[in-house]
């Protein structure tokens, strides 16, 4: 079994999302030094995991859903009698 290496477009599509994630991180930060004296408590961390928590679960879920309808053949069109 060989391995493939990775293609051009794969390599500019990960440093891409990388540079993307970097810049969502770095607004993070800049956004969190403007907010000032603002604190937030245990209540606010727990929302924020959940809200973070499920929103990756429903699109991580939604996603899993695409592949399996086009794998099993649902999204074929059906033949009219």
């Amino acid at each position: 079994m060989s391995i493939k290496r990775p293609t051009l477009g794969v390599l500019l599509g990960s440093a891409f999302l990388l540079a993307l994630a970097a810049l969502a991180v770095w607004g993070l930060v800049v956004t969190w030094d403007f907010a000032g004296d603002v604190k937030i408590g245990i209540h606010g961390y727990i929302a924020m995991a959940l809200g973070v928590g499920g929103t990756i679960a429903l699109a991580s879920g939604l996603i899993w859903l695409a592949y399996y309808s086009a794998r099993k053949g649902y999204d074929q069109p059906h033949d009219e009698p």
